[in-house]
């Protein structure tokens, strides 16, 4: 009895042997021919996608660029955001660039108040409209904030209107503010409320009168909501004052 339990031993571990050496085989197979263990995961293509219109251009390019006023960095220059989801928004914002470029007057073409001291420039410019670009980029997302502004010799820069335009340049397509706000558990209502305790606490008043509409700022709510180059979700709001209204921010997220 004793011998042919060592018998059957003896086959189970030739069996054993056998299973492990048809084992190997075919693995060493697998890794030949794929280069990767069948217990490990093949790496995943990592390669960011470039959707670029253009690849040997940056992903955001200005063109036709012209130096209006030296002493206050005003200039005037074409846009083009180098992605195929932004054609539409390359014509819009260089034809309203092209009225921006025709608002120039000039000083001679005025009839000054001899009693009033005007912050003259060089070029003999009295009042035009002008934009300021401003681009942040974070991670896949580039943000592209549009700042308007009029300009004259008496008041300088005071703010118009400000918009924003966010890009995801992997999926090559638009964000919108209100799809932005969403993914940061955010409403308008949400913003609103930032925006008024903000202005709240930088009110200020002269000879007792207060200097920031508070109640015109958020009725007609101007704002430009971007992911900043942390990765945090930031508001630009235009200020009704009593002054020059002007561009103030918060971080939102």
């Amino acid at each position: 009895m004793e011998s042919r339990g060592n018998k059957i031993k003896f086959i189970l571990f030739i069996i054993f042997l056998i299973a492990i050496g048809i084992g190997g085989y075919f693995g060493m197979k697998h890794i030949l021919k794929t280069g990767t263990s069948i217990w490990e995961k093949p790496e995943e293509n990592t390669e960011t996608p470039d959707l670029r219109v253009d690849k040997t251009k940056d992903y955001i390019v200005y063109s036709n660029i012209e130096e209006i006023i030296e002493d206050s960095a005003i200039y005037m220059q074409d846009i083009n955001i180098n992605l195929s989801c932004a054609k539409l928004t390359n014509e819009t914002l260089n034809k309203e660039m092209e009225e921006i470029r025709k608002s120039i007057v000039y000083t001679k073409d005025v009839t000054l108040d001899e009693n009033v001291e005007y912050n003259e420039n060089e070029e003999g410019i009295y009042s035009l409209d002008f934009r300021d670009y401003l681009e942040f980029e974070y991670e896949q997302y580039i943000s592209l904030v549009v700042e308007d502004y009029t300009y004259d010799i008496l008041n300088l820069q005071t703010a118009k209107g400000i918009k924003s335009f966010i890009f995801d340049k992997y999926e090559d397509k638009i964000i919108s503010s209100s799809e932005l706000l969403e993914r940061y558990n955010l409403t308008l209502d949400d913003v609103k409320e930032k925006i008024k305790t903000n202005l709240t606490t930088s009110q200020e008043t002269v000879e007792g009168a207060p200097v920031i509409d508070i109640d015109a700022t958020i009725n007609e709510l101007n704002y430009a909501v971007f992911i900043n180059r942390t990765g945090k979700l930031e508001v630009y709001y235009l200020v009704k004052s009593t002054n020059s209204d002007y561009y103030d921010n918060i971080v939102l997220s």
